[in-house]
Formats: structure tokens, sequence, C-alpha cells
């Protein structure tokens, strides 16, 4: 009986040491779950903070997107504003020659007419001396 009673605390040795095995390995796996948890809270954190820094990119894109758009937008118009000006320096030189021109052919529109009327006097004259001469010649008085 001696035997039995040996191997029986030996099969109770042998079961506390697994017990111990089993529970210092179970004790191994609780802190592999805990640290696989933290390390998945973690990972949840750094997935939002990546979805807001997403979302914060997107937001800055759309807005240097906008700003493009204007600056392209502001750009035609000082374009468009540029070559407006320029056909007006254009159109106010061209006004200027024309309005130069103008004077100008007034001016001479001023001589020619008192050249004509000038000329209209003086042979308004010699017609009346001609006149007067046929009759002085008519009526024998030379």
């Amino acid at each position: 009986m001696i035997n039995f009673i040996e191997y029986a605390s030996k099969a109770q040795e042998e079961l506390n040491k697994e017990k111990q095995i089993l529970s210092d390995v179970e004790a191994k796996l609780q802190e592999k779950a805990s640290l696989l948890a933290k390390r998945e809270a973690s990972l949840d954190t750094r997935e939002t903070e990546i979805a807001i820094k997403e979302v914060e990119i997107q937001d800055r894109e759309e807005e240097l997107s906008v700003y493009e758009t204007r600056k392209r937008r502001e750009e035609e118009v000082v374009a468009l504003f540029d070559d407006a000006n320029s056909k007006l320096i254009d159109s106010d030189k061209k006004l200027k020659d024309a309005s130069e021109k103008e004077a100008d052919t007034r001016q001479m529109l001023e001589e020619l007419s008192k050249r004509e009327l000038a000329l209209s006097e003086r042979e308004k004259a010699y017609r009346e001396e001609i006149k007067k001469e046929m009759m002085d010649k008519f009526l024998g008085v030379r």
C-alpha cells in the first residue's frame, strides 16, 4: 500500500506541477492578451488620428484648390484688364491723332474758305472793273 500512496503522492505532485505550469501559462496568456488589448486600443487610437489627419488633408486640398482657382481667375482678370487697358491706350492715342487731324483739317478748311472768299472778292471787283470799263467804252468816256 505504501507503493500506492507513493504513486498517489507522486501523481499529486505531478498534477500540482502541471497545474502550476498551466497557471503560469495562463498568467502569461492573460499578460499577452492584456498587451494585445492595449496594442489594439493604441492601434485604434492611431487609426482614428490617421482618419482625422486624412480629413484635415482633404480640407487643405479643397482650400488649396479653391485658392488656386481664385488665383487663376484673378490672373485671367488681370490679363483681361491689361488687354483692355492696352486697347484703351491705343484708342486714346487714335482719338488724339484723329482729333489733331480734325483740327488740322478744320484749320485748312478755314484757310481755304478765306482764300475762296478773297478770290471771290477779287473776282467780283475785277468784274465790276470790267463792267465799268465796258460802260465807259460804250458811253465813250475815254
